[in-house]
């Protein structure tokens, strides 16, 4: 009996000692009010640690956190600046930092969890070195909003309104956020694979800006943001606010949009409007609504010094690298800016090969437009889709050589030109300037020797206006061959007014522009009808003066009425319809049907099922027939009877 007691008491004493660790592995801290109470909370050795706050704690030092320990803090107005390695989280209450201070800076391995809201006088959140951060709430921040790199993840459940970036992501992170960016600089910053997904607009100095492999995805608007109305003495000719561009996409980066893309406005007869987007060297934008560039307001009585004059901007800009889909429409901006130049509606900038007159193939870009591409309104240039080279050149004619401006472009620019030529090619033209060019093995040496650049630094403002001049005409001559052309497919293209030009260039000449301009694939939408039968084309695609032929197919009970291109009805000829695509394109086939005649209607002889007028004359034939032989028969008698 002694024995059997002894055990049962060691037993009670065994399982006490296996359930004190599970215990002393949990803390609770209650009614935590201060600094000093909170630090001790966060030293607290064990694995699981719920602090309870009961007061505003003022920032003194960063929070170190202890590896493998998870934290639970329940309150409100508290600052946690720094979490490290291997750490898991919770903070049910909103975070408020001073001037300067990031809310949230994780890394190495930690999983934070924030339900409330972030106001942070720095960062809203900085995660880093796979770090796992969730924000149930809305982040307002003085710098960036999330700051994410190193393979980390960040994830936000609201909005975020930041001074800085909205989102600037680096090095394999990802951001997810499921409201709206409104961000002073640019809305999302992505580079180096990048993923950036947001299920709001997104608004910014510059709206997106994507590089490298980056991939950014936006299931509302982009927006650059407009310049500073209030800042610009509008009676200044030089002075300006410039507009923001709504998406800048580089290297390989890939952009989809599933809104409207807007750039934005500028002020002043200086100003440069934003472009919506921009896309070079071979990244990808998809935009599913409709791309506009800013305009410029400016007051149209100052009148512009010099090439200080204002621009709007361009729908789509992108080199011929680039692939850019919009489904909706692509349209320049307006300038009602003295002498302002209007950007286009798509500005194809054409990079050279790497070897002029090879094939570009796997290199060439395209230009996918589902609706209309249309110039905006300016005093010039109003042109709906305008061909440029990889740096703007100005026709001689008009520039000043006396432009202090003008003379830094004409430096640059020659530079420019002669990197697209061999050193004997420019022979004549750099003779008259710099003497004893042709000893040079080629043009970079010569582009770099010093006596070149003495000699430009030393040139007269007319000598460098003439050897400009030159190498400008030199560079006209350049076939089109030797640029990488992109595939433009459009439904229309219109300029700004109705005498504007559709294509233009400043770089080529009118021969090359119309080559260009007969490359492009024009969409034939149809139209089915309600009812009556179905229409088709020969082509979904073709490029202007093609012939494309229209079949449509009546339904049962139906035939063709009338077929119609954009308004216009289309004759059959031989029993074919067919029409002749125009130079602009907006190609839209209708056709109507209509129900074929009814055999019972009034003067069709035809009866129709179910009409009795047959056994009618069944009736009449056998009562005269019947009459008749009654007739006959009386007849016989009578004479029988004689």
């Amino acid at each position: 009996m002694r024995k059997r007691k002894f055990l049962v008491f060691l037993t009670a004493i065994i399982m006490l000692i296996s359930l004190f660790p599970a215990a002393a592995m949990a803390a609770t801290w209650n009614d935590v009010d201060t600094w000093e109470e909170l630090e001790q909370a966060f030293g607290d050795t064990d694995n699981t640690v719920v602090i309870n706050l009961t007061g505003d704690i003022d920032f003194l030092d960063a929070l170190l956190t202890l590896q493998g320990t998870t934290y639970t803090i329940n309150g409100t107005e508290y600052t946690l600046t720094r979490v490290y390695q291997n750490v898991t989280l919770t903070i049910n209450g909103d975070i408020e930092t001073a001037n300067g201070q990031d809310a949230i800076y994780s890394v190495k391995n930690t999983n934070v969890t924030v339900n409330g809201n972030i106001d942070a006088g720095g960062t809203g959140v900085n995660a880093q070195e796979d770090a796992q951060v969730t924000v149930n709430g809305m982040i307002t921040a003085r710098g960036d909003g999330v700051y994410a790199a190193d393979d980390a993840n960040v994830t936000v459940n609201d909005s975020i309104a930041a001074y800085g970036d909205g989102v600037s992501g680096h090095d394999d992170s990802s951001v997810t956020v499921t409201g709206n960016i409104n961000a002073e600089d640019t809305g999302i910053y992505a580079s180096d694979n990048t993923t950036v997904t947001v299920t709001g607009n997104v608004t910014g100095e510059d709206g997106i800006h994507a590089y490298d492999n980056s991939s950014v995805t936006v299931t509302g608007d982009v927006s650059g943001k407009s310049g500073d109305a209030e800042s610009v003495d509008m009676s200044d000719p030089t002075d300006y606010s410039d507009g923001g561009d709504g998406i800048s996409a580089a290297d390989s980066a890939q952009v989809e949009v599933n809104g409207n893309v807007t750039g934005g406005d500028a002020y002043g007869t200086y100003g440069y409007a934003g472009n919506a987007i921009n896309a070079l060297d071979s990244s990808a934008v998809t935009v599913t609504g409709n791309t506009t560039g800013g305009s410029v307001i400016a007051d149209p009585d100052v009148p512009a010094v010099g090439n200080h004059i204002s621009i709007s901007g361009a729908g789509v800009s992108m080199s011929s690298t680039a692939k850019v889909t919009v489904n909706g429409d692509v349209t320049a901006g307006t300038t009602n800016g003295d002498s302002g130049l209007n950007a286009s509606g798509a500005q194809i900038i054409l990079v050279f090969e790497e070897q002029p007159g090879t094939a570009s193939a796997g290199k060439s870009g395209s230009l996918t437009v589902g609706g209309s591409v249309s110039g905006g309104s300016a005093d010039s240039d109003l042109k709906a889709i305008n061909f440029d080279t990889d740096s703007h050149l100005y026709d001689p004619q008009t520039i000043s050589a006396d432009d202090s401006y003008a003379a830094r472009f004409m430096k640059d620019a020659i530079v420019f030109m002669c990197q697209r030529f061999e050193i004997a090619e420019i022979a004549d033209q750099a003779a008259p300037f710099i003497p004893g060019q042709l000893g040079y093995a080629s043009v970079e040496d010569l582009l770099e020797d010093e006596q070149y650049i003495t000699t430009m630094e030393n040139i007269s403002k007319g000598e460098l206006l003439q050897f400009y001049t030159d190498l400008y005409d030199l560079y006209q001559t350049i076939p089109a061959d030797a640029y990488i052309l992109p595939q433009l497919t459009v439904w229309s293209v219109e300029g700004g007014d109705t005498h504007s030009e559709t294509y233009s260039s400043q770089n080529f000449d009118d021969v090359v522009v119309q080559l260009l301009a007969q490359m492009t694939l024009y969409t034939v939408k149809v139209q089915q009808p309600a009812e009556g039968g179905t229409i088709s084309t020969s082509v979904s695609e073709a490029q202007a003066g093609q012939t494309v032929v229209v079949t449509p197919t009546p339904a049962e009970g139906y035939s063709v009425s009338k077929v119609f291109l954009s308004g216009q009805e289309i004759l059959p000829v031989n029993g074919v319809y067919s029409f002749t695509v125009p130079e602009n394109g907006a190609m839209l086939v209708t056709a109507e049907f209509e129900k074929n005649a009814d055999p019972a209607a009034p003067g069709v002889d035809a009866p129709k099922t179910g009409d009795d007028s047959g056994i009618m004359l069944w009736i009449v034939l056998a009562a005269v027939c019947t009459a008749a032989i009654g007739v006959l028969v009386f007849m016989k008698k009578r004479e029988n009877a004689k």
